[in-house]
């Protein structure tokens, strides 16, 4: 969702670069934050996008950070943030062992699972733990728009995948399937006033688009043209910004 790259057209992930180099080559300040490794045997794509931004900060390079303070740090670089900046934060989101994804004041439901053995887990226990990832991850962002609300900026959120609760007999995710379970996920766009007060046809388009069935693959023209960037790369037609 970072580069053109479709289910159509794996092979753009690997011979073009993402909209982080785009940016860069626009005079933007880029910076990827982690709170997964760097050289973990899933990344390797992924870290190879990070590795275009100016600046990048990775779980297994950054050993004076714990879990949570990664957010702490992301926040407090984009409260500083001055003209052009594009920051990406790749979280753990909802990964099990999930009680491991929030600090215990945020365990709002319970009993919540307290084990890395999942099959130890009884299934309301487990999806608690879940549940009190959803509402970290809700707090984060609340964070994020609080230090953007006073710039002209834009958020976008999105999953890249969901994660089965015992949906069908399964947990967790990585299968192959079509499940809505797993292929369904949230995606959330923030716009500050000064944004709304400069782009008022975009938001307009976004409005227009609300109820749209969009994709991970509108991801890459969206960020772009929702950030006034013109370039041949960029497919309006799958921006969000673009009014149909």
């Amino acid at each position: 969702m970072m580069t053109r790259a479709t289910q159509k057209s794996l092979e753009q992930s690997t011979n073009e670069t993402s909209f982080i180099s785009l940016f860069k080559k626009l005079g933007f300040k880029t910076i990827w934050v982690s709170e997964q490794a760097k050289f973990d045997r899933v990344n390797t794509i992924i870290s190879t996008i990070a590795n275009e931004s100016e600046k990048t900060v990775f779980q297994d390079n950054t050993p004076k950070l714990k879990l949570f303070e990664f957010k702490d740090y992301f926040i407090n670089y984009i409260h500083n943030f001055t003209n052009e900046n594009v920051a990406v934060y790749h979280m753990m989101g909802s990964h099990f062992p999930y009680f491991w994804m929030y600090p215990i004041e945020f365990s709002y439901f319970s009993p919540y699972c307290q084990d890395t053995n999942l099959l130890n887990c009884p299934l309301d226990s487990l999806i608690n733990a879940y549940d009190n990832t959803i509402i970290f991850t809700d707090y984060f962002l609340t964070r994020v728009i609080d230090a953007l609300k006073d710039k002209n900026a834009m958020m976008i959120y999105v999953s890249d995948h969901g994660e089965y609760l015992g949906e069908h007999g399964k947990f967790l995710h990585g299968q192959e399937t079509e499940d809505a379970e797993l292929r369904h996920v949230p995606m959330i766009l923030w716009v500050s006033d000064i944004f709304i007060k400069y782009y008022p046809n975009k938001i307009r388009a976004i409005h227009s688009n609300l109820h749209d069935k969009i994709s991970h693959d509108n991801i890459f023209h969206s960020v772009l043209h929702c950030a006034g960037v013109e370039s041949a790369v960029v497919d309006k037609t799958l921006s969000i910004c673009e009014s149909n």
